[in-house]
């Protein structure tokens, strides 16, 4: 299967390097996280996502259709259905919140969120827990990115 990369933006409350205007719709390159200046200016995320099959712990855009929304989950493993997939594991209740297939956008390989990894390793009989981040696109990428999306 050939890797298909796609890039999302959403929105977000956080402080980020791209905001979104909302008299002019483009989007714009934000150094040391200072707004471009217009009013009802809105920070956005950007996501860099791939089909890749999910392992447990990825984290993936997700569309909800009820909410018009992208949200992020974090893979868990597939209910066995074929149209539904269980995310967000819950250790402490053993739950699982539940979402549909068709909505899965993709893997994020890189995104502009601080989306941390946790991961259990095991030596022997013993084990640690790392955590790591899931990598930053480049700031050329993302300028270059906003450029194109302007353009459009």
């Amino acid at each position: 299967m050939k890797k298909k990369i796609q890039v999302f933006v959403t929105p977000t409350e956080s402080k980020t390097l791209v905001s979104r205007g909302t008299v002019i719709p483009s989007l714009f390159y934000c150094p040391k996280y200072k707004r471009y200046d217009e009013e009802g200016e809105v920070y956005q995320h950007i996501h860099v996502t791939s089909n890749e099959k999910l392992l447990d712990g990825d984290y993936f855009l997700w569309y909800s259709q009820n909410n018009n929304q992208y949200e992020i989950h974090k893979y868990h493993s597939d209910a066995g259905y074929g149209i539904k997939t269980y995310t967000e594991f819950n250790e402490k209740d053993e739950s699982s919140l539940i979402v549909n297939n068709s909505g899965n956008c993709g893997k994020i390989i890189k995104t502009t969120d601080n989306l941390e990894i946790k991961t259990v390793v095991y030596y022997g009989m013993s084990g640690f827990t790392y955590t790591d981040k899931i990598s930053t696109p480049s700031k050329k990428f993302i300028k270059d990115f906003i450029e194109r999306h302007n353009k459009n």
